[in-house]
């Protein structure tokens, strides 16, 4: 197989890399969910594509073969270019409670209400940091259940700046999820522990200096995003604070490949559609003077939005010694504390040797114990072995 343009992922970015893109040329667009949309749009029935973009669902990307070609699911996937889009996942922190039934990520909680999951009538609490956690609330309420608290840990102070910064449509947009959701929004508040016996049923928070117990069926909890590096990083991308480093065209340090979206920096739905149209008319040749200024203008909006949400000292001390911090794997924070590196508390623990691979407990341990990022490696996500067989050509 080959693609003249492949762009990988089908999020907002993504789509609207292979919108542009395919204007002069021929695009491959995947996705290893069977849907487009990311987790943004997800389930959104009029996402369309041009007729030369070839749409490829569920498809995982098992690795790297060589700079310009990549292993899919059993069969060599070339390229000339390439358009990352690959997104962000949730960040969680560890605190007393947080594997209980019934806790779960902000993000994961919207991705189910979206799937279907039924939250009528249930008592919700939603917390953490960044405005995900209002946009899950208001789907939440929307679909019957009573929220009680949106607990923001950032103190009012420090939002001022990323209120100030929102333009008039965002301004409309929070208006729209009602002031019922809006008056339940409480700055300089977070979460200390969730307790139930074998099911959440209450949790205890700190509101502006006081502490609180609430009762509930369901917590969501966030505290921001994590770029999908994995794949950038085995191409070779360079990275920076982070992020991949891309230039004013969205290009990388690797030539061909060009990166958009969440994996350059947290930015929001209109940065990242605007990073996938430069990065889709830069990858074929068509001119995008007219939004550099708007890109660069952007950037300061990811600094303010990063300035904003800056994680307090309390919350990145809420682990006790006996908090797991590796689910997968049932380490403990006492037991990640005695090792000063990736490889040490890998090879002693097994932290990061679970289903998911580190992307969940590597965050956690590199924010709450400094540890070293942990290597990126083939396969880049779980995968039958099959998938890393390549087929014979016919």
């Amino acid at each position: 197989m080959h693609a003249e343009v492949l762009v990988v992922g089908a999020g907002p970015a993504g789509l609207a890399a292979a919108r542009a893109a395919s204007k002069n040329a021929k695009v491959t667009l995947l996705d290893d969910n069977a849907k487009m949309g990311g987790q943004i749009w997800r389930n959104r029935p009029d996402l369309k594509l041009p007729a030369n973009v070839q749409w490829l669902p569920s498809s995982g990307i098992a690795g790297v073969l060589d700079e310009k070609t990549l292993l899919l699911e059993g069969k060599a996937l070339s390229f000339d270019q390439v358009i990352l889009c690959t997104g962000a996942r949730e960040l969680h922190l560890p605190f007393p409670g947080w594997t209980l039934p019934g806790v779960l990520g902000a993000g994961g909680l919207q991705a189910m209400i979206k799937n279907g999951l039924d939250v009528a009538g249930k008592t919700i609490v939603v917390a953490g940091s960044g405005p995900l956690l209002l946009a899950v609330a208001a789907l939440a309420r929307q679909k019957g259940a009573k929220v009680l608290k949106i607990l923001e840990q950032a103190p009012t102070w420090q939002l001022l700046p990323f209120l100030r910064a929102l333009s008039a449509g965002k301004i409309l947009q929070a208006a729209q999820m009602g002031p019922q959701t809006l008056l339940g929004y409480n700055p300089d508040a977070y979460l200390l522990q969730a307790s139930g016996e074998g099911q959440l049923q209450q949790v205890i928070c700190q509101i502006q200096g006081k502490t609180v117990q609430l009762e509930c069926d369901l917590l969501a909890v966030g505290f921001g995003l994590v770029p999908n590096l994995e794949l950038a990083v085995q191409l070779g991308c360079r990275l920076d604070q982070g992020f991949i480093q891309v230039d004013d065209t969205c290009k990388t340090s690797q030539k061909g490949i060009y990166a958009a979206g969440e994996i350059t920096g947290i930015g929001g739905l209109d940065r990242a559609l605007l990073q996938g149209e430069i990065s889709g008319l830069a990858a074929t040749n068509q001119t995008i003077k007219n939004l550099v200024p708007r890109l660069r203008a952007s950037q300061r909006f990811v600094r303010t939005l990063k300035n904003s949400f800056t994680l307090r000292p309390e919350v990145l001390k809420l682990a006790q010694p006996d908090t797991i911090v590796c689910r997968c794997e049932d380490v403990r924070l006492s037991q990640a504390q005695q090792h000063d590196n990736w490889r040490s508390a890998k090879l002693h623990t097994r932290l990061g040797m679970g289903a998911c691979q580190g992307r969940t407990c590597a965050p956690i341990c590199q924010i709450l114990l400094g540890l070293d990022s942990p290597q990126t490696r083939p396969p880049i996500f779980a995968t039958p072995l099959k998938n890393l067989l390549l087929e014979e050509e016919p």
